[in-house]
């Protein structure tokens, strides 16, 4: 582990401990465990591994995850602020955008909280990895058309993110196109969300 793991093997392991899980996830209290402290590690290749079991493991059994999630939150927050790692942060939003759908209202404000280190992420891999950054980025979709109340505080920082990306030119017509159409797409909730946050 103190080599970095090609990604081949990562996504190799990634697809055994999945389908495993998908089948065992209750009896298996150690895979958590493991995931854990890979998420904690100082090792950047564990720490990425970590990061990609629980993003993928959430995906794949969802509400069974839910006991765990405020543990997982210290976790997505633990990566967010570590900014040099832009693969961890990549992987953290996944992560994220993969519990969204199965969040309950026992969960917003917690979630909610790590709403600003998200964005700062994101900003970070715009300079890193564009496609990365639009990926990432589908956390906030994702929020948008299952828990907008979790989006609606951070509305305006949203809004300047976007509207920053749209009229940078450095960045690639996909990108810029991709901010934009999430605008359009909020403006398309507006009944949703508070009129005065849009304004």
């Amino acid at each position: 582990m103190e080599k970095e793991l090609p990604k081949q093997v990562r996504n190799a392991v990634g697809a055994v401990v999945c389908v495993v899980a998908k089948h065992q996830f209750a009896e298996w209290p150690e895979l958590l465990t493991f995931i854990q402290t890979a998420c904690f590690s100082e090792n950047v290749a564990a720490n990425e591994l970590g990061f990609y079991l629980l993003g993928i493991i959430t995906d794949a059994v969802g509400m069974e995850m839910e006991p765990y999630f405020e543990s997982l939150f210290s976790l997505y927050s633990q990566s967010l602020n570590q900014t040099s790692n832009t693969e961890a942060l990549y992987l953290t939003c996944v992560a994220m955008s993969n519990i969204v759908p199965y969040l309950g209202s026992a969960h917003v404000k917690n979630f909610s909280n790590l709403l600003p280190a998200a964005l700062n992420a994101i900003k970070v891999l715009l300079g890193a990895d564009e496609e990365k950054a639009c990926t990432s980025f589908e956390l906030f979709d994702n929020l948008l058309e299952c828990e907008v109340g979790i989006v609606v505080p951070h509305l305006a920082s949203l809004l300047e993110l976007c509207l920053e990306v749209t009229k940078t030119e450095s960045l690639s017509d996909t990108t810029r196109v991709k901010f934009m159409t999430f605008i359009s797409w909020l403006l398309s909730k507006k009944k949703k969300v508070p009129t005065a946050t849009l304004r």
